[in-house]
């Protein structure tokens, strides 16, 4: 299990700390210069955490020093204070602090190094009494490995020492991490060391052409994808970025490539490592790594990924499956509330979702004013409802041939002349249903990660109804608005969707759950 930042020594609550029997036990009192000077210095400590702390970047251990030097961090830093100032600094609860957080860092994505926490790398901000600790301790985290990761558990867990209160002789380290986000639950699928190994063997066992070619095929020819495409994504963008550094093949104990590893690792999703390793992708980049031909690997991810197998259960589920699946979920964040799903109304589609509308359906000054009424808001279904029933269309037979055409030609032709437009249904269809979820939830969909307060969805009849359960008839229908789906909304406007050219778009310009240029199914 994921260490939490308190792991390494015992919890003292900064209010219980003057009677906790770990007594606090300073050295002399120091002079007026060098407590200005120790303000200054837990200041810039701050000052750089905030700064850190604000790239939203997975915060880590490392080792500073070794058991077999003997010699903790804090006399490392107190051994580079001048010889006089050193009894003034002696103290248990300064000690606990450096010798507990004085090896936190992040990885620097750009070359794998080690970026401290706490101490600035710039010394001119620094106090010059404390210029010469600070200097050597942010040295030894050149050339260090990641130990173990960082998970803030409780809103108490931000707060790093011993905050001096008014009144307080003494002064002891103290910074916060506000903006780091509360871990739900530090345990789940994958511990530290079990995902930089899993992630390892996935680097070990996929060469960068067939990671290319699952990429490839996930994106452009593979049925049942959408769900596949940001794990493959993130490998490919993993991949690319150490064969940028030379890292991606050769020494596998070099510094910055485990470094770089256990950041990726920490900043996988639930489920993305397990899915590349051991799930849906793991086994096309085994078929592609045997030679398998398209048409043998096509045929095997439809009856893997096809949801119709996998989705829907088909039978009672074990304690245990439970279990994970608590976990898992609760290891994202999401709670019981975030899965509650309701249908969404018409008022509620952004104008970003719009392809057509019927003006005379949509507007709501076409209903009868009834705000002032006890029953308005029934008065108002039941009138819209009569408003959208079929109505004769003279001078064309039902009983002419449709024409055929594309879906692009219809939007670009068709629409652009119209002013309403019907649609014919059989007594049973497939019909597909907007969702969202309550105010202020948290959406469990990837898709909506751009626009955290998009929490929509859709929900698929996958056999035929009966037509009058969705509240429509049968034969001819009014058509009240064409929407694109939700997973669209935040990275394509309908007309971008069709107007979309991969071959003249910048390289840049993608949005990630596109399958078919062509196509466009979303619409």
């Amino acid at each position: 299990m994921p260490p939490s930042i308190e792991d390494d020594f015992e919890l003292v609550d900064a209010a219980d700390a003057a009677t906790s029997p770990a007594a606090l036990v300073p050295g002399p009192k120091a002079s007026p210069q060098i407590e200005s000077a120790f303000d200054e210095l837990i200041l810039e400590f701050q000052k750089t955490v905030t700064q850190h702390v604000a790239q939203k970047k997975p915060i880590f251990h490392t080792q500073l020093t070794t058991p077999e030097s003997n010699t903790p961090l804090f006399q490392i830093f107190l051994d580079n204070l001048p010889e006089a100032e050193r009894p003034s600094h002696t103290c248990n609860a300064c000690r606990r602090f450096i010798n507990s957080y004085g090896g936190l860092c992040l990885v620097n994505e750009a070359d794998g190094s080690l970026i401290p926490l706490l101490w600035p790398d710039d010394l001119s901000r620094v106090p010059q009494i404390y210029q010469n600790a600070v200097g050597t301790i942010y040295h030894l985290f050149k050339g260090k490995v990641v130990d173990s990761d960082c998970r803030i558990l409780s809103d108490k867990h931000k707060k790093l020492g011993i905050q001096k209160k008014e009144g307080d002789k003494w002064w002891h380290f103290y910074v916060t991490l506000d903006g780091v986000p509360i871990e739900k639950d530090d345990s789940g699928p994958l511990d530290f060391k079990a995902a930089y190994e899993m992630l390892s063997r996935i680097l070990a066992d996929n060469s960068p052409e067939n990671v290319n070619q699952a990429h490839s095929l996930i994106h452009e020819k593979l049925p049942y994808s959408t769900s596949h495409k940001p794990a493959i994504d993130w490998l490919q963008k993993l991949i690319t970025e150490l064969q940028g550094l030379n890292l991606l093949a050769g020494d596998t104990d070099n510094v910055a490539r485990r470094n770089l590893i256990h950041f990726y690792a920490r900043d996988a999703w639930a489920g993305c490592l397990s899915s590349l390793r051991g799930g849906a992708i793991g086994e096309l980049l085994g078929w592609i790594s045997e030679g398998l031909e398209y048409k043998v690997i096509e045929k095997k991810w439809k009856d893997l990924a096809n949801p119709h197998n996998y989705l829907r259960p088909k039978a009672v589920p074990s304690l245990g499956n439970i279990a994970v699946a608590e976990k898992t979920l609760k290891k994202v964040g999401l709670t019981k509330e975030d899965l509650r799903r309701f249908h969404l109304a018409t008022d509620e589609l952004p104008a970003k979702a719009i392809l057509w509308k019927n003006q005379a359906l949509w507007d709501p000054a076409q209903l009868e004013d009834t705000k002032d009424e006890i029953f308005g808001d029934l008065k108002r279904k039941i009138q819209g409802k009569s408003d959208a029933k079929s109505k004769p269309s003279s001078g064309i037979s039902d009983d002419a041939p449709p024409t055929s055409i594309t879906f692009r030609h219809f939007v670009r032709r068709v629409l652009p002349t119209i002013t309403s437009l019907e649609i014919h249904l059989h007594a049973h269809e497939r019909a597909a249903f907007l969702t969202r979820g309550a105010p202020g939830s948290q959406s469990p969909f990837v898709f909506d990660s751009v626009d955290p307060d998009n929490t929509m969805s859709w929900y698929y009849w996958g056999n035929s109804h009966p037509v009058s359960d969705a509240g429509l008839t049968v034969g001819w229908n009014q058509v009240a608005a064409i929407s694109t789906f939700p997973h669209m909304w935040d990275y394509l406007t309908p007309q971008e969707a069709l107007d979309w050219d991969k071959e003249t778009e910048p390289a840049d310009k993608k949005w990630i759950h596109s399958r078919n240029d062509e196509d466009h199914r979303g619409i």
